[in-house]
């Protein structure tokens, strides 16, 4: 006799092949998901890994050049590590040309250009000066020396016109002291041939300003335990109180300005650009 399938057992054939459908979905989807799971928990752990940040400035300074016997290629090669001084600083009562170039560094240092495009690089460090920002005004090149475990960089920031010089000094090392800057200006300014004032400052601090009546460019120099700052500008005399308040308020704001470490999705992108790096 034929056998008949009833209705029942068909439903219940169906019922089962649906269950089991439903099983492998459900495993193909558990695995997915804990795949994902694995590769994002790879990819932060990666992410996390922070890029080798600088740790010098003199990681920042271009090669030296190579050494030349030609007369031509020695002149070249001691331009690009003896800069000229900035322009509208050749005042009769400012003192030397490599003084000028780096108020406030000590005497025998060697100058270097840093690139500006190395801007970051600074901020990596905790140097103000790449944080100066000012309407009109963009950095033009920066420059720097060192001896003896204090370092000098000065920023020239200019609109076309006018400009601002910013040189900013601190130790190198936790136990370096500085010199005091008021014994260092006679290596900047001719103090017998300008107008010395207390400048005072939006933010309770007290600075030097010298001036020549004959001379449009005047100096402000500022100091604290950690950092001194002097600056140059060419300017209107009256605005000095404001530039130094301005530099002084850099200096202030960069600690909240220092880069932070990454936000999650740049850490996950930098984490998946390594794991699939991985697999090329």
């Amino acid at each position: 006799m034929p056998r008949h399938i009833s209705s029942t057992q068909s439903t219940a054939a169906r019922r089962a092949g649906h269950v089991r459908l439903g099983w492998v979905v459900a495993a193909f989807l558990s695995s997915l998901v804990l795949v994902s799971c694995v590769m994002v928990a790879a990819a932060w752990i990666l992410g996390g890994r922070a890029p080798a940040a600088t740790s010098s400035v003199q990681e920042l300074l271009p090669p030296e050049p190579e050494p030349d016997s030609s007369a031509n290629s020695g002149e070249e090669a001691a331009m690009a590590s003896a800069l000229s001084p900035a322009v509208g600083t050749h005042e009769d009562y400012v003192v030397g040309e490599a003084a000028v170039v780096l108020p406030g560094a000590r005497t025998g240092a060697e100058v270097r250009e840093i690139p500006v495009e190395n801007l970051s690089g600074l901020k990596e460090l905790g140097w103000s000066v790449p944080y100066l920002n000012r309407s009109g005004y963009d950095h033009q090149y920066l420059e720097t020396s060192s001896l003896e475990g204090v370092r000098t960089i000065q920023a020239h920031l200019s609109d076309g016109e006018h400009y601002i010089n910013v040189a900013e000094t601190r130790p190198e090392e936790e136990e370096r002291e500085l010199y005091p800057l008021r014994e260092k200006l006679h290596n900047v300014v001719d103090l017998d041939a300008v107008t010395e004032e207390t400048l005072e400052l939006s933010t309770g601090h007290e600075g030097s300003f010298f001036v020549s009546d004959q001379r449009a460019a005047w100096t402000a120099a500022v100091e604290m335990p950690q950092v001194q700052y002097v600056i140059t500008s060419n300017l209107p005399a009256e605005s000095a109180p404001e530039i130094a308040s301005w530099v002084l308020i850099t200096d202030r704001s960069r600690v909240q300005l220092l880069p932070s470490s990454p936000g999650a999705g740049d850490r996950l992108e930098r984490g998946f650009e390594e794991l699939f790096a991985l697999f090329d």
